[in-house]
């Protein structure tokens, strides 16, 4: 009965991502007739290479944490469960991932935990990808569109109650450093993060900031394939970080479908034409869906992903002796 209802789940959540392919086609076509074949081609196979070995990455995660996993099999498990993040809600995704962790031997509270350092790290990884926005004229122009909006009199009072508000609040917890460092000690005891490894962490850290880099790079080819924008390497990792931070912390909205496209279109717009911008986060988001359906169909078959073979492919071999 639980496998049916996971697949009927599994299912179910990637009909809604073809779904949302499928809605979007008119808008896509005419933007791919321009487009540079080649250049797509060459996104899409390293997006493929880039979906499954984040997928797997999460095997670090949890070797961070004490639970050493097979780096294919966690990709396996990372990829079908988070097909379900298409349904409403978005914590599908999660929640399978949690129940799907026994096939590695992981308990559901060890589970949840390392999901936490997960988002947390993936979370820090993009906003590293993010920063390289300020080699880039878009944050001038930012700074320039909030002061004109608010206007000088008004900005220079909000910035003021921030900057107190964060003084405040690290006056507070000096003041009460010994009460939290007790309350610390008290909860280390027993939560499950007490067995994290720092070094092990920041290898996590290190290959999700290594990802976000390379993506940026598969965007930026994306970018550069359709005509009207001119888009360099640097302002490609810096708007594909902040694209991604604005959809992930857009509540409810699967996937951040719709809220990220415009965040792309509108950054893009700074490098060639908004029309341009508008057909580049289209493809970009489509072709990100077409992998997903790729690997899940790949992750899916067992006989492919967790065959063991003597030898092991390169990359995940690089990925298990870190």
């Amino acid at each position: 009965m639980k496998k049916v209802i996971k697949t009927s789940l599994l299912v179910l959540g990637m009909s809604l991502a073809v779904a949302a392919l499928v809605t979007r086609w008119p808008e896509i076509k005419p933007a791919l007739l321009g487009a540079n074949p080649t250049l797509l081609w060459a996104a899409a196979v390293g997006l493929l290479a880039y979906q499954i070995t984040n997928a797997g990455v999460w095997s670090l995660v949890l070797s961070a944490m004490g639970q050493p996993t097979p780096f294919l099999k966690t990709s396996r498990i990372w990829l079908q469960s988070e097909a379900l993040r298409w349904l409403p809600g978005g914590i599908w995704g999660y929640g399978s991932r949690v129940v799907n962790a026994a096939e590695l031997g992981i308990g559901k509270v060890k589970a949840s935990a390392s999901l936490v350092v997960e988002l947390s790290l993936t979370i820090l990884a993009w906003s590293i990808a993010a920063l390289a926005l300020f080699a880039t004229p878009l944050l001038g122009m930012a700074l320039d569109a909030i002061g004109g909006f608010f206007g000088n009199k008004t900005l220079f009072p909000i910035l003021a109650i921030g900057f107190s508000t964060i003084i405040l609040v690290l006056g507070c917890a000096f003041a009460l450093r010994k009460k939290i460092i007790s309350k610390l000690k008290d909860f280390q005891d027993a939560n499950p993060f007490q067995t994290l490894r720092p070094k092990e962490g920041l290898k996590a850290l290190a290959a999700y900031s290594a990802l976000c880099l390379a993506n940026g790079v598969l965007f930026s080819l994306v970018a550069n394939a359709v005509p009207g924008v001119e888009l360099p390497i640097i302002a490609a990792i810096g708007i594909g970080g902040a694209a991604w931070l604005v959809g992930f912390f857009a509540i409810g909205v699967p996937g951040g479908i719709g809220v990220r496209e415009a965040a792309l279109a509108a950054m893009l717009a700074a490098y060639g034409s908004l029309d341009a911008g508008i057909a580049i986060a289209v493809i970009w988001r489509a072709l990100q869906i077409a992998v997903e359906l790729l690997s899940l169909f790949l992750a899916s078959s067992t006989s492919f992903l967790e065959r063991s073979p003597k030898k092991p492919h390169r990359v995940f071999r690089a990925f298990n002796l870190l």
